[in-house]
């Protein structure tokens, strides 16, 4: 059998009709959600909530070098932390709209919340 698991016969119809429920609300996300709104209209419906969440992934990747492959400690590189403070900021707008992106265009799905924890879980 190897990897795979012994899956109920209803396990797959069960993993169709799932739906996500947020579990409330930071004082943060009540700041936000106004921008993140704003943000999530400006994004054509051509692009798939799940390019978000990997574009998302590749500012933090990038965040991540930036600050181990230069020398932070040289004052000439001081942009640097300005740089990884933008990404990081792009990264959490992209992860706030990409569900917000998916349930607008009808495209959210229980792969796609997957991908989108599997991402932020790389991310942390």
């Amino acid at each position: 059998m190897g990897i795979f698991l012994n899956l109920k016969k209803n396990t797959y119809a069960n993993c169709k009709s799932y739906v996500y429920k947020t579990c409330g609300k930071s004082i943060l996300d009540t700041l936000f959600d106004p921008y993140w709104n704003i943000c999530a209209k400006l994004v054509s419906k051509s692009i798939t909530a799940n390019f978000l969440t990997f574009l998302g992934l590749l500012c933090s990747t990038a965040a991540f070098f930036l600050v181990f492959l230069f020398d932070t400690t040289n004052y000439k590189n001081d942009y640097i932390f300005l740089l990884v403070g933008v990404l990081i900021f792009i990264y959490s707008t992209l992860d706030a709209i990409d569900g917000k992106h998916a349930r607008r265009t009808n495209t959210s799905s229980p792969l796609g919340q997957l991908f989108d924890h599997g991402c932020d879980s790389i991310t942390l």
